[in-house]
Parts: C-alpha cells; structure tokens; sequence
C-alpha cells in the first residue's frame, strides 16, 4: 500500500505542473450569438474577451466618468473619450493614464464657451474633432487640446423645414471631408466639406 502511494504522488505533482502551464481562460461576462436562417438565435465563440477593467483610479481621473459614449484611439495610442454626462472630452495618454481633458474653451469670437453633453468624438493627425451634441455643432480642437474652430449645423434646401441637426457621431477621411451622424435626421449620414460646408448623404435608410 504504501509503495502504491510513492507511486502515485510523482504521478499528481507532474499533473498539477502541467495543468500550472496551461493558458487561464478568460471568462466573459456575457453570451456570444448569432441568427440562424430561421432567425433564432444560435450560441456562437465569443466574439471579444475582456483583458482588463479600468476604473476611475487606475485611470487617475479626479472625477470618474459618467455616461461615456464614444472611444478613439490616435496613431500615437493616446485614448480619446466622450464623457457625455461630464461635458467633456478625457484624453489618456498610450499608458491609459488621464493626459488633459477639454471642457471648457475661448470660441473664435472671444467668448467664454464649453461643450455640452458631447457624444462622439474622432481624431486625424491634425485635429480632435467633437461632435457637440447639446450644442448642434462640431467642435474642432488641436492636439493639445487647445480650440481650432466651430463647425455649425450645416444648412441645405435639402433638409427639411424645421429639421433638427443633432450630431451624436463622426468621422473624417484623408480629405478631411467629415460624415456626421446625426439622430434626428432620417436621410442618411451627413457629408460635409472641410469647412463643414453640406455636401451630401450617404447610405441612407428605408424607412417603413
């Protein structure tokens, strides 16, 4: 019995080595699924795993983030967020530690101003561009955080009379030519010029 046992105790400690070196599964807090051609719902691989959380402290923020809507990440890793609730933009350096953030301003007409419940956000080389949402308009930033200029609602015979111009996302191309997704507005995704100017919609929706 007892050389039974020295048996078997090699035999557990080259186990518990081995199940030591095998990868910790992550675990997702969610299920992953996809439609089957009859339309219901079919378990599928996750999609996405989380790595990590970060919370206002890991982040160094002095005051946590509140109904954040949007994310960009810039070709230096520096993280862009729109913190709507806070009327602000925080921005984390590649190390996903708070760098500045932008809230309030001096506009181009020398007055004070702030953003004001802003939902997207988007970044070239050149800009941080903000969609405003509370204020209808885009505000573009530098780098730095400093203000460039104010992009106001674009104006068409195309648009509806009385429509409201509600940007709640963006991008910008090469060209610096901007799309603008705006919720309260039902003909497609707005294509403005550089200057903002309305050039047209893209990919616009049936409506029932």
């Amino acid at each position: 019995m007892k050389s039974k046992c020295l048996k078997i105790i090699p035999l557990l400690m080259c186990m518990i080595m081995l199940f030591g070196m095998l990868p910790t599964l992550a675990v997702t807090p969610y299920d992953t699924y996809i439609y089957s051609v009859d339309g219901v719902p079919v378990s599928s691989p996750d999609a996405y795993v989380p790595d990590r959380v970060l919370d206002a402290e890991a982040m160094l923020l002095e005051t946590p983030l509140n109904d954040p809507r949007d994310l960009v990440v810039d070709s230096k890793e520096n993280v862009y967020i729109a913190d709507t609730r806070n009327n602000r933009i925080v921005v984390l350096n590649s190390l996903l530690q708070y760098k500045f953030e932008i809230m309030s301003f001096v506009n181009g007409e020398g007055v004070p101003d702030a953003l004001n419940a802003p939902q997207g956000v988007f970044v070239t080389d050149e800009y941080i561009y903000v969609a405003d949402t509370g204020n209808a308009r885009i505000a573009v930033f530098e780098l730095d955080g400093s203000f460039a200029y104010i992009l106001e609602a674009p104006s068409s015979d195309v648009f509806p009379e009385g429509s409201i111009y509600t940007p709640v996302a963006l991008a910008v191309d090469l060209y610096g030519r901007i799309y603008v997704v705006s919720s309260t507005t039902y003909m497609g995704v707005i294509s403005l010029g550089e200057d903002g100017e309305f050039t047209g919609f893209i990919g616009a929706q049936k409506v029932n």
